[in-house]
């Protein structure tokens, strides 16, 4: 599955670095239910003690021991030590398209589906696959 989303380039802007955060920030966190893409009906709300799932990833693999081979990944969490929002940068030249990809075998791979196939809390566990998600992150142009 592919997610597109284009954004208008600005003519006579000149830029070599792209940043930008992966997760809800902790004033939006403590900031209650809220509407729009962070309105709790989407799913990707747990609790005001939680706050925002700031990403989610489940699915089902033969080699998952769990019933039904279901594995379930929702990574949040606002507060020290499980802070889950990460400050993503990226150095680039400046080009026409650019495009970020999340290799999904990668991220799947790395964490071998056998071993750990359910974390649904804010943990040293969620951390350790936070930075499995960041690591399978790149920009290619």
């Amino acid at each position: 599955m592919t997610q597109l989303i284009l954004l208008d380039s600005i003519s006579n802007v000149h830029y070599n670095r792209i940043e930008f955060n992966l997760g809800t920030d902790s004033l939006d966190n403590v900031s209650g239910a809220m509407s729009g893409d962070l309105d709790p009906i989407h799913g990707m709300y747990w609790t005001w003690q939680s706050g925002y799932i700031n990403f989610k990833l489940e699915g089902s693999s033969k080699v998952c021991p769990s019933r039904n081979h279901e594995f379930n990944f929702h990574i949040g969490g606002y507060l020290y030590p499980f802070t889950s929002m990460q400050r993503l940068v990226f150095e680039v030249n400046q080009s026409s398209d650019l495009s970020f990809n999340l290799d999904l075998s990668k991220l799947i791979s790395i964490h071998h589906l056998q071993n750990e196939f359910n974390i649904m809390s804010p943990s040293e566990k969620s951390l350790l696959f936070l930075k499995r998600i960041v690591d399978c992150i790149n920009l290619s142009k």
